[in-house]
């Protein structure tokens, strides 16, 4: 149609033609294609199938009808749905397209057969559709089921009849979870727990009741009965793999999970022994060190759980761990056992270990221990003090040897000089097993000091070096004299060497008023006077025995005197012969200083006397004759104890002079020992301090000046 001739057209034309366009009246244009710009010059090509020029007004335009409103009628078309059975649907009914956008009808013309249909209802949301439910019967087998419907414009036509297929389903759980549940290595006796989480994917209920065969179990919740999962419901399930024999278990847990070709879960596990030895037999070794003979056996867990073990052991056994031991899983722990050297000889015993119902066997043996030797009758350090022995004296000790191990000792001997003795001694023997030789080492010194000697004994591989150290002493003096007393109490003195001082006969006075300083001490030590009355074969506490003795300074009473340790001694008591002196210490100077010295001696055991220390200087005349010095009981003295050894610090000496010392044991009954040895020691050298040079050193400055001074004012008077 050309433009000239539709303006000729009358409006009501021009109007349809209008809407005609509206519609989609006008075939779609397709835009020309640009030019071929590959080619210079080149015409471009027409694309456009519509005619052009005159071909284009040769073409009748195609007439425009449109339908009546009695006319018009709904598109509808078949629809298809899935629905549970036994439950509702609800149903949208609606046409393709409306392009007029008016209300539509809609009717129900074939009723289903295996359910029933509401009522129709206008849709809320679009006045052109309906909805309708949809009811299936539970009790029908029917997979499938349709009805019809149909629409219609209003004052127009109805349209054809189109089916709504309903594919009725019956309800099933779907069941989401893992494929496979490995439990492990678990061991004989124990028990591995795993849980899973379940997941009801499916349409309808799932309810879990397990009853699994051994070895394994379902774990409910305290309370619990049963599982069960709702269409979307999820809930954790504890299952349990509780081993009785060895090797692999796999059973399969059937759940609907919709998968075929695995229909439920797998469960896998292995039962295991609770724990593995890496030897079935135990051989102790010796530790020459502390002589004892142990060794180790490793345990290992091979299960993914703890587990304890029992040890039961021969009674010569030890465990330092005790006799339950935890493994964790795959855990590796040695185990050590320890024979103790009580038991010397050849060992063989069992190990029992047993753990949930599974026991095992260890063999345990070991070689007999060395021959050791071990020493009794000697100090610590090996020394044994013979004491102090009075020259033609004796004393006597045994040192006992004996073989605490449990194979044959070879033992040789280096007995000591006199004046020790070792009695019977031989230079070899052998000690057999538990085998203990006696050693009898004798004391017998013939002249006065002080003696140190070693007796060496050699084992396999040990050696013992005893110090014997011991004093001789000379014979005591007649006011030392020694008595004894008989049956009826009576005594005899018998001097054991001449005294000093004019000699007496029997029964009559010692005139001991020339004595040494010695009988001095005694007098001053035990109150005995310088003179000595005694009478052979008389009873010191008779009326006939002497009251008083004539000394230096008169008639002086003599006390009542008793027989202690073989030694005369003095006491405000009766006679007494169960009572006994202090002992004499043995001492020695440790080291002195300008005005110091430091003795020291050991203390003996379960006593705690006082002691007093006596110092006596060595002086000299111009002609170089030594001068007589007394005894002199020193007040400037420290005492000290530390692990039995006493330590006396004597101060305010003489510097650079020779001392000698002696000390007494005050005993707490009244009595006083003996003096000990003496012993002399010479004081170092005084030095000045700093301090006292110093000023030593301004004093002669000053000194020096102002002698100089006096000496230059003279000099000028003088001039």
């Amino acid at each position: 149609m050309e433009p000239r001739r539709l303006m000729r057209c009358s409006p009501s034309r021009l109007i349809l033609a209008w809407i005609w366009l509206l519609t989609g009246g006008i075939p779609a244009i397709t835009p020309p294609a640009l030019a071929d710009v590959t080619k210079p010059g080149s015409a471009p090509v027409n694309t456009d199938p519509r005619p052009r020029g005159r071909d284009r007004e040769r073409r009748d335009p195609e007439p425009v009808t449109m339908p009546s409103r009695e006319d018009r009628i709904p598109v509808v078309e078949p629809k298809r749905f899935k629905l549970l059975r036994g439950e509702p649907l609800q149903l949208t009914l609606d046409t393709v397209e409306d392009p007029f956008s008016q209300r539509v009808r809609f009717f129900i013309r074939e009723e289903p057969k295996a359910g029933s249909l509401s009522e129709l209802s206008e849709s809320p949301d679009d006045f052109s559709s309906a909805l309708v439910t949809y009811q299936s019967d539970p009790t029908s087998k029917a997979a499938t089921d349709q009805f019809t419907f149909a629409a219609q414009y209003p004052s127009g036509r109805v349209s054809a009849a189109v089916p709504v297929v309903l594919e009725i389903i019956d309800p099933v759980p779907l069941i989401a979870c893992v494929s496979t549940l490995d439990f492990g290595k678990t061991i004989l006796g124990g028990q591995s727990l795993r849980t899973i989480v379940l997941t009801n994917k499916g349409t309808a209920p799932f309810e879990l009741v397990p009853e699994l065969p051994p070895p394994w179990k379902w774990m409910p919740s305290e309370g619990q009965t049963g599982l069960r999962l709702s269409p979307g419901e999820s809930a954790p399930a504890t299952f349990g793999f509780f081993p009785v024999a060895l090797g692999h278990s796999v059973f399969r847990l059937a759940l609907p999970t919709g998968a075929p070709e695995k229909p439920g879960v797998l469960f896998t596990g292995e039962g295991v022994v609770p724990f593995v030895l890496a030897s079935r037999k135990l051989t102790l070794a010796h530790d020459p060190q502390s002589r004892l003979r142990t060794g180790t056996i490793a345990l290992t867990n091979p299960g993914v759980e703890g587990v304890s073990v029992t040890l039961r052991l021969d009674a010569r056994l030890q465990s330092p761990g005790g006799d339950r031991v935890w493994l964790d899983k795959e855990q590796r722990k040695e185990l050590t056992f320890v024979l103790p050297p009580q038991n010397p000889s050849a060992f063989t015993g069992e190990i029992h270990l047993e753990a949930n119902g599974f026991q095992e066997m260890v063999p345990v043996t070991a070689d007999p221990l060395p021959g050791f030797l071990s020493m009794s009758g000697v100090a610590a350090d090996h020394s044994l003090p013979c004491g102090q022995v009075s020259i033609g004296s004796k004393s006597e000790f045994v040192i006992k040897l004996r073989n605490v191990g449990g194979q044959p000792v070879p033992v040789r001997a280096n007995p000591p000089p006199p004046p020790f003795l070792v009695q019977d001694l031989p230079l070899e023997w052998t000690l057999p097993p538990g085998g203990e030789t006696e050693l009898r080492v004798l004391f017998a010194p013939k002249e006065p000091g002080l003696f140190r000697e070693r007796l060496v004994l050699h084992g396999s591989q040990q050696e013992f070096v005893v110090t014997l150290h011991g004093e001789s002493m000379a014979v005591p003096s007649a006011v030392e004299a020694t008595a004894s007393a008989n049956l009826s109490g009576k005594i005899t003195m018998a001097a054991a060497r001449p005294p000093i001082g004019n000699p007496a006969a029997p029964g009559q006075a010692q005139d001991l008023s020339q004595a040494t300083d010695y009988h001095e001490m005694l007098e001053a030590k035990t109150g005995m006077p310088a003179s000595v009355s005694t009478q052979t074969g008389r009873e010191l506490n008779s009326p006939e025995a002497p009251n008083s003795v004539t000394g230096r300074n008169g008639e002086i009473p003599l006390p009542p005197m008793i027989s202690i340790d073989g030694m005369l001694a003095l006491s405000p008591h009766k006679l007494k012969t169960d009572v006994k002196l202090p002992k004499v210490p043995i001492f020695a100077v440790k080291e002195t200083t300008a005005k110091s010295a430091l003795l020291v001696w050991r203390q003996p055991q379960g006593d705690a006397p006082r002691y007093e220390v006596e110092t006596r200087i060595i002086a000299f005349n111009g002609a170089k004759k030594q001068l007589e010095c007394l005894w002199v009981p020193t007040k400037q003295v420290k005492f000290s104890l530390a692990d039995q050894i006493v330590t006396a610090e004597v101060s305010g000496l003489q510097p650079e002079s020779y001392h000698l010392f002696r000390i007494f044991t005050l005993g707490a009954n009244g009595t006083n020992s003996l003096p000990s040895r003496e012993l002399g020691a010479r004081t170092k050298r005084a030095t000045l301090s700093t301090g006292t040079i110093l000023n030593l050193g301004v004093a002669g400055l000053v000194i020096g000046g102002g002698v100089t001074i006096f000496m230059m004012l003279r000099r000028e008077r003088l001039l």
